[in-house]
């Protein structure tokens, strides 16, 4: 379709526009979340199964272009008159949709577009980080008359690593923070129980499906909505076993399995698992960052070494200035500002398409 000079063109699959995609994304500064490859596996997630398609709506890639550029991509989810970016039904913190430094009136285009063919009303964009470069001014420019932007603050918590060394990073925290640290080193040693980790770029798959069961525990742990602990314990053996098959249709497990840019970092107490952290690597506008998508933490075994907070020191002092971000996503878990992170401004996003 061509509207106002503008050609638009849609995909079912990410990897018909791939090289589009690619070279819109680096173009600022994304998380991982909106990469290719992730978001191939969101697609894989949204779509692999009958259910999805018919319940969840039907998936398109809509591409916006000018004079033979690209400007736009937009992964979107139609049903009926409501639409919603792919990602938002996903796992994951981050959605997004990729745009050129172009793109001043092209995200207008697409919602006159799904208003003209889809006879969309409301879209969905989820959550946009503000620190993206010129994603709100799209928004800005809509008209008021013709579009009514609703948003709300969220808050996602990141360590911007500007420190010269270890040493100085691990003085900036806070006293009770440092005391806390070596407290529980001490305290494990006392035990006869120290601490060792890893840090997986290759994950071997014995540690995915420990991984899988253990944060699925923690799950059930904080949201068991006051069932008694002899029915979560009864119950724990067959959850276990079902969810280690039914986890493996989410973009995380793929994640593990497939991906080459990722890490999990563990903390082993006694050669058990204590703490992990799994973390998604990109670069975008000379900034390296890690995403750190899923954390999970044995407290009830080793709640008193606090082995997240442990961890998290740790990962930070293995990799130190590698990353230019440490970002802990979405959350105001009070570990994550212990280990030194601040606030960065994000907003869910809808648009209500007016006339």
């Amino acid at each position: 379709m061509i509207l106002d000079d503008y050609e638009i063109t849609e995909y079912k699959q990410i990897v018909q526009i791939k090289a589009d995609w690619e070279a819109l994304y680096a173009l600022h500064n994304t998380s991982y979340c909106q990469s290719y490859n992730f978001m191939s596996y969101i697609e894989r997630f949204c779509q692999e199964n009958v259910f999805k398609k018919l319940f969840w709506g039907k998936l398109r890639y809509i591409q916006i272009s000018k004079n033979n550029e690209c400007l736009l991509i937009a992964p979107v989810i139609i049903k009926g008159k409501d639409t919603q970016l792919l990602g938002v039904k996903a796992p994951v913190d981050y959605y997004g949709f990729v745009y050129s430094n172009d793109s001043k009136d092209s995200l207008e285009i697409l919602l006159r577009y799904l208003k003209i063919k889809y006879m969309v009303n409301h879209v969905n964009f989820g959550l946009l980080p503000v620190s993206q470069t010129r994603i709100m001014d799209l928004f800005y420019a809509l008209s008021t008359e013709k579009y009514h932007i609703e948003t709300s603050v969220g808050q996602n918590a990141a360590l911007e690593y500007s420190f010269k060394s270890f040493d100085e990073y691990f003085k900036s925290l806070s006293k009770s923070v440092r005391q806390n640290y070596r407290t529980a080193i001490n305290r494990s040693k006392t035990d006869g129980i120290e601490f060792s980790f890893e840090f997986y770029s290759e994950i071997p798959n014995s540690v995915i499906k420990r991984f899988l069961i253990d944060h699925k525990n923690r799950l059930n742990s904080r949201y068991s909505n006051g069932r008694p602990k002899i029915i979560e314990t009864l119950l724990s053996p067959y959850r276990n076993i079902i969810y280690g098959k039914w986890r493996r249709d989410q973009p995380i497990y793929w994640s593990m399995k497939e991906n080459k840019d990722h890490i999990l970092c563990v903390a082993y107490l006694n050669k058990k698992p204590a703490a992990y952290f799994y973390g998604l690597i990109s670069e975008s506008l000379g900034k390296r960052r890690i995403n750190f998508l899923r954390a999970c933490v044995n407290v009830e075994e080793f709640g008193k070494y606090s082995p997240g907070i442990v961890l998290g020191i740790e990962l930070i002092k293995h990799f130190g200035n590698n990353f230019d971000i440490y970002d802990f996503t979405i959350g105001n878990e009070q570990y994550k500002y212990q280990l030194g992170c601040k606030d960065f401004e994000n907003l869910w996003t809808t648009v209500d398409i007016l006339n």
